[in-house]
């Protein structure tokens, strides 16, 4: 399977934080995979990118390597969400997924 690396910066945080409407990671996931940031998923496992009629998809596991990294940056992205700290302060997180069909 092929193994992508995806390095966040700080430009997917200042975006996010501009709205909170979508996380730091779906904008990462959606400058480095190409995908419309509507059609991205974000959970603790993975990425998922939904065709445009939805019934297809391709999942990218994060490499176990990483789960935490990305655990903990996913904990606090929804602490801040949620109001329950004032300031985001994680720093841009890199990590790797492997396409699974």
């Amino acid at each position: 399977m092929d193994i992508i690396k995806l390095e966040m910066s700080e430009n997917d945080i200042i975006k996010a934080m501009k709205s909170c409407k979508f996380s730091p990671i779906k904008y990462l996931a959606s400058r480095i995979l190409k995908e419309d940031l509507h059609n991205i998923d974000i959970d603790k496992d993975g990425i998922v990118i939904w065709n445009n009629d939805n019934s297809d998809y391709i999942c990218y596991r994060y490499c176990s390597e990483d789960l935490d990294t990305v655990s903990n940056f996913i904990d606090e992205w929804e602490d801040y969400t949620d109001n329950y700290l004032d300031n985001f302060n994680s720093q841009p997180i890199t990590f790797c997924v492997e396409a699974k069909k």
